[in-house]
């Protein structure tokens, strides 16, 4: 934000009682010390008096506000006019006006020659009062008249008789016709000849020097704004003739062109329509230009034609494709413009039904060319302007690059000549190298009847901004593709990687739950033998997997010790020799965490004092459920995870029955230190390395739902970008790109 347009908010909100009292202490008190700063406060009062008075302070607000410089006036706009009055030295007249005296039709007291050296006068100049004005012609000056005809006079505009810029005071004059009244009050007539026009107000104006009239330099030339209810097209500026009989003949028309007034072209709005709307109904910050530059630009590698090109002729007959993206075509313009007028284009009825099978090429301003032309090098040409600006936006409907093409081929044009080559053009369906047009944007005739210009000392280099463009148009949309491949490709690279690890710690927990159960097995056996008071027999073979109890009947101890610890059930078994018992009892714990639902994950673990390792307790339906061996004793240890957020609960040991936790936030460090203290050597290496893994799938499920954010906004903006995709078009035209590619 520039630190004079916040000046002029605060001076603006002091002059219109907007400050609190504090604020207006505080800026009274700074403008008591600041000469400067009070003639700035002077200043825009006189403004704004005059922008309230012309009918224009709505629009001139609303342009302070924003920061930027509104269109709202005819033939002249606001742009122009803000940018002239707050230029350094320059002045704002508004009602310094001597009238001759009048009564009732009493003519004016006139000077001997009019301004071309001619004594002849018409009704006019004698019975329409005088505004006269008193200017410095060595600096830029507005003036608006009574009736709202704003005037903006460059500085040495003047010359005097020998064709020096006038120096010294000139009065300017002043006669306006805007209303019936005067029109008929000054005799005028709207003829040209034996024409009849319609008429948007007249107007004299003349500068002097005592008695001598001053010319305009061309070089020069002074800025008219006439006010007006519509924007009436076709308007033309005509010279008035004096005639023997005090009338006015209007001779010497010349097509009306406003020239255009550059702003920054970054400030302006380049993305399609509604494509900011959409983002933040979505909930998305669009005042990060980073993040919407980021996203709009990422659909420039959809554009990469080579490849693409490659894969739909691979696919698809490229003249079926045209055909069918034609009789979509056709079937729209028939609905809008009628079936006489569409088949005296087309030649042809395209009406039937496609296959939908066909792929058609992507129809659409490549965002590559946005952000070529939305660049500082075009800074002061029409592309920087408010009038460019509104006409992208119809631009980005056409869905044809052709269109903004000759916009950026035609910078030396009026942009209204610029208007009727496209309203005049055809539209193109492209697939290689056959091409089928349709007829052209008659929509933008409404803009080529505005009769907008150029931009007054706009950027001459154009051939050298017309190869800019190109060139790097193609190096934004080769450099987005390589990035997007380069993107996905990683993300690829890391779907491995993470199927790799998932796998690695699969092998590692069959191992720990094996190694798990031949320590358990062995603890039950050699209990089991020691209550049979027997000797146990020669250990057990390495896989203990391998034996599977698939029968009921006598087996021998080992056996059901065996199918004991794999049910995880209690061992009652009576020796059949001695009648002894063993007896090892299997109790059930489960485990309830407090606001389940609030987490990501939850992980519950079970520290047997028996065993190397942990155990993981299985989750059934939210609640933790694990069957206890009598023989060892168990801790606790519950973890939680919740976006970057850790949480924690262990204890000391735990036995059967139910048991409700509640977790506490902690950090990961600690998590690691307090499961140090908890665990043996063994069983802390195994935590510490499930601890590893869980870290890895914590900022992998973010990498995934980030991938899943990109891919649905991709997905949900997409029609806006590209408006002429049908949904099976446009996501033929992705699968092209392979799945990786999904996400733009």
């Amino acid at each position: 934000m520039r630190k004079e347009l916040e000046l002029m908010e605060t001076i603006e909100n002091y002059i219109n009682g907007k400050l609190s009292a504090a604020d207006k202490a505080a800026f009274e008190k700074k403008m008591q010390a600041d000469p400067q700063l009070q003639k700035e406060v002077q200043l825009q009062k006189e403004l704004l008096e005059g922008i309230r008075r012309a009918a224009i302070k709505q629009s001139a607000q609303k342009g302070l506000k924003k920061y930027k410089l509104n269109r709202n006036l005819k033939n002249w706009g606001l742009t122009g006019l803000t940018a002239a009055v707050l230029v350094a030295g320059s002045v704002f007249l508004y009602n310094s006006v001597t009238k001759s005296p009048q009564h009732n039709n009493a003519p004016n007291e006139l000077p001997e020659l009019n301004e071309q050296g001619s004594r002849l006068w018409s009704d006019a100049d004698k019975y329409l009062p005088l505004q006269s004005f008193e200017l410095d012609p060595e600096k830029d000056t507005v003036v608006e008249t009574q009736d709202g005809i704003v005037f903006a006079i460059p500085a040495h505009t003047f010359l005097d008789a020998g064709g020096k810029p006038a120096t010294g005071t000139v009065q300017l004059e002043i006669k306006e016709a805007l209303k019936a009244a005067d029109i008929m009050k000054g005799g005028l007539n709207t003829r040209s000849g034996d024409k009849l026009l319609e008429t948007g107000g007249m107007f004299y104006i003349n500068a002097r020097q005592g008695d001598a009239s001053l010319k305009i330099d061309p070089k020069n030339a002074i800025y008219a704004e006439v006010p007006s209810d519509e924007e009436k097209p076709g308007m033309q500026l005509f010279e008035g003739k004096r005639l023997a009989d005090g009338s006015i003949d209007w001779v010497n028309p010349k097509p009306i062109r406003k020239d255009l007034i550059p702003v920054d072209i970054l400030s302006l709005d380049f993305y399609p329509p509604h494509y900011l709307d959409s983002l933040k109904s979505w909930g998305y910050d669009i005042s990060n230009k980073k993040f919407t530059d980021s996203l709009y630009y990422s659909f420039a590698a959809l554009f990469n034609y080579e490849e693409l090109a490659a894969k739909e002729h691979a696919r698809q007959d490229s003249i079926a494709a045209v055909e069918a993206a034609l009789a979509a075509e056709y079937a729209a313009r028939m609905e809008r413009y009628g079936s006489a007028a569409v088949q005296e284009h087309w030649g042809k009825d395209y009406s039937g039904n496609a296959s939908g099978d066909t792929i058609v090429r992507l129809r659409g301003i490549n965002p590559a060319k946005i952000k070529a032309i939305w660049d500082a090098k075009y800074q002061n040409t029409l592309l920087a302007t408010r009038e460019f600006e509104e006409r992208l936006q119809y631009i980005h409907k056409t869905c044809d690059a052709h269109v903004l093409d000759m916009y950026i081929d035609n910078l030396d044009k009026d942009l209204c000549s610029i208007d009727s080559m496209v309203a005049q053009s055809n539209g193109v369906i492209s697939m290689e190298s056959d091409a089928v047009y349709y007829p052209g944007y008659p929509e933008f005739w409404k803009f080529a009847a505005r009769g907008d210009g150029k931009v007054k000392n706009g950027e001459k280099n154009v051939e050298l901004l017309k190869a800019y463009y190109r060139q790097k148009s193609k190096m934004y949309t080769e450099a987005i593709s390589k990035t997007a491949n380069e993107f996905w490709g990683k993300q690829k690279d890391l779907d491995n990687t993470a199927e790799g690890k998932r796998n690695e710690q699969q092998s590692k927990d069959l191992q720990r739950n094996a190694e798990n159960f031949k320590q358990e097995l062995e603890l039950n056996l050699d209990e089991a033998y020691r209550q049979l008071g027997k000797k146990r027999p020669a250990p057990l073979p390495a896989s203990p997997y391998g034996l599977h109890i698939a029968t009921t009947g006598w087996y021998n101890v080992d056996a059901y010790v065996i199918q004991s610890t794999l049910t995880r059930t209690t061992l009652d078994y009576t020796d059949p020799e001695t009648g002894k018992k063993a007896v090892i009892n299997y109790e059930p714990l489960s485990v309830t965490i407090e606001n389940y639902k609030d987490y990501d994950r939850v992980l519950v673990y079970l520290l047997p004092d028996e065993l190397s390792s942990f155990q993981r307790m299985p989750n059934r339906n939210e609640v933790f459920e694990e069957e206890l061996n009598e023989l060892m004793r168990y801790k606790l240890v519950c973890l939680a995870y919740k976006g970057d957020r850790s949480f924690y609960f262990s204890k000391e040991e735990v036995g059967k029955g139910k048991l409700s936790v509640s977790l506490i936030e902690t950090s990961d460090k600690d998590i690691e230190a307090n499961i140090g203290k908890l665990s043996k050597r063994s069983q802390s290496r195994a935590m510490y390395d499930e601890l590893r893994y869980i870290g890895f799938e914590k900022t992998e499920a973010k990498r995934q739902q980030q991938l899943v954010k990109i891919k649905e906004l991709t997905n949900k903006i997409r029609p806006v970008i590209f408006p002429c995709m049908v949904a099976k078009t446009d996501s033929a035209i992705v699968d092209s790109f392979g799945a990786d590619a999904r996400g733009f």
